[in-house]
């Protein structure tokens, strides 16, 4: 991604969620959870008395999304032919379709491209019941000591959930 030209910065701090469907064809299976956290982040947020910039970074940012007030190109400038040359040997062995990026790399693409100075990225069936610990991320990222904070929950499945991500745009782009 560092071949792509950087997002323009749209503000101090925001909230980013990534759609990413790895197709055109096939609308993002969490749209409709992405819908209803962003609403209840913008609630909670104006709970507290606060406003709250959110966007989300997708491979579909054609599709209208009202409920977030940035829509941003999940670009990447990587070439599919290696990886779709090998597509049939991978379904046949995993099962399931063959694809350039799966969700957990566009999470990783999107840090690059995040649009506000501090960015906390959530996943789409993350939901904010309040909004404090959030509102207080820039003051805790003002210290300067921090570049990236990442909470890593094991699910029970064994598997690693990154569903809260907060990321400096400074110190990721370096």
């Amino acid at each position: 991604n560092a071949s792509l030209p950087p997002e323009p910065v749209r503000g101090p701090f925001g909230v980013c969620y990534v759609a990413f469907a790895g197709d055109h064809e096939r609308r993002y299976r969490g749209e409709r959870l992405l819908e209803i956290a962003a609403r209840q982040a913008r609630a909670a947020a104006a709970a507290r008395g606060a406003t709250l910039q959110q966007c989300v970074l997708t491979d579909q940012p054609e599709r209208l999304r009202p409920y977030v007030d940035l829509i941003v190109p999940l670009r990447t400038h990587l070439d599919a032919a290696p990886y779709t040359a090998l597509c049939a040997e991978y379904s046949r062995r995993f099962g399931r379709g063959c694809r350039l990026l799966f969700g957990y790399m566009a999470k990783a693409i999107a840090v690059l491209r995040a649009p506000y100075e501090l960015t906390a990225f959530l996943d789409t069936d993350t939901f904010v019941c309040d909004a404090a610990p959030l509102l207080a991320l820039p003051r805790l990222m003002a210290q300067g000591r921090y570049d990236l904070l990442l909470l890593l929950p094991r699910t029970g499945q064994g598997w690693v959930n990154s569903g809260v991500l907060v990321s400096r745009r400074e110190g990721v782009r370096r």
